[in-house]
C-alpha cells in the first residue's frame, strides 16, 4: 500500500513537467523559430489579437536625408504589399539630433490594416508619424484570420474583401494621425484631411535587405 501511494504521487509532477515542456515548445514555435521574428506581445484589435511580425529594420545611409530614406522605405512597403497582398507599416524614428533615421518595417499579415507597437530601435525615438502601404488595387483578395480579428469579425474567413484603394489615404489613416503612404509609385504625406502633400516618386527598386520568408500568398 505504501509503495502504491508513492508511485501515484509522482504522476502530478510528471504532468506538470509535460505541460511545461509543451508550453516551452509552443513559445519556441510561435516566437523563436528561425525565419519568424515577432516584436512585443500580440496587439489587441477589434476581436482578439494579431501578431506584429518584423520584416526588416531600415536605417538611413550616410548622406541620405529623411525624404530620400523614406522613399526607399516606401518602395520596400509597396513591393511587400504587391507581392503578398498584405499591408506593411512602421514608426518613423530619429536620433536626438535628427541626423539619423530608422524604420522597423512590420506586418500583421493582414490585407485591411497594419497595427504596430510605437517602439523604435535602440538609440532612436518616435517622431509621432508612421509610414505604411495599402493592399494592391484591382486584385481579388479574401479575408484571413488577421482580417477577421481586425474587422471585429465583420469579415469571415474566406470572405471576398472590398477592393483596395492603394493610391490615397483612407479615413482610418487620417484618424490615426500624421503619416506617410507608400503608393505603388509615389510617397504621400498627410497631416489632416486638408494638409496633403505628394513628396515625389518612389525609387525604382527595393532594397534586397527585405527578407520575407514565410509570408503566405494573398
Amino acid at each position: 500500500m505504501t509503495q502504491a501511494r508513492r508511485t501515484t504521487g509522482r504522476w502530478p509532477w510528471l504532468a506538470l513537467l509535460l505541460i511545461a515542456a509543451a508550453g516551452a515548445f509552443a513559445i519556441w514555435w510561435l516566437f523563436l523559430r528561425p525565419g519568424i521574428v515577432y516584436r512585443g506581445p500580440p496587439i489587441p484589435v477589434g476581436a482578439g489579437t494579431v501578431p506584429e511580425r518584423e520584416l526588416v529594420l531600415m536605417e538611413n545611409m550616410p548622406g541620405e536625408d529623411r525624404l530620400d530614406f523614406l522613399g526607399r522605405v516606401g518602395r520596400v512597403l509597396a513591393d511587400h504589399s504587391d507581392r503578398t497582398g498584405h499591408e506593411a507599416c512602421g514608426q518613423v524614428c530619429q536620433n536626438r539630433d535628427s541626423s539619423r533615421f530608422a524604420v522597423q518595417v512590420v506586418t500583421n499579415d493582414a490585407h485591411i490594416m497594419c497595427a504596430m507597437w510605437t517602439t523604435c530601435p535602440q538609440g532612436y525615438m518616435p517622431t509621432g508619424t508612421n509610414i505604411h502601404s495599402h493592399c494592391p488595387a484591382k486584385r481579388v483578395l479574401r479575408a484571413n484570420a488577421a482580417d477577421m480579428a481586425m474587422s471585429a469579425n465583420r469579415y469571415k474567413l474566406g470572405d471576398r474583401l472590398k477592393p483596395c484603394v492603394d493610391d490615397r489615404f483612407s479615413a482610418m489613416d487620417f484618424d490615426a494621425g500624421p503619416g506617410y503612404l507608400a503608393t505603388p509609385s509615389r510617397l504621400l504625406f498627410q497631416e489632416g484631411r486638408k494638409q496633403l502633400a505628394d513628396l515625389g516618386p518612389l525609387p525604382p527598386e527595393a532594397s534586397r535587405a527585405l527578407v520575407d520568408a514565410g509570408t503566405s500568398a494573398p
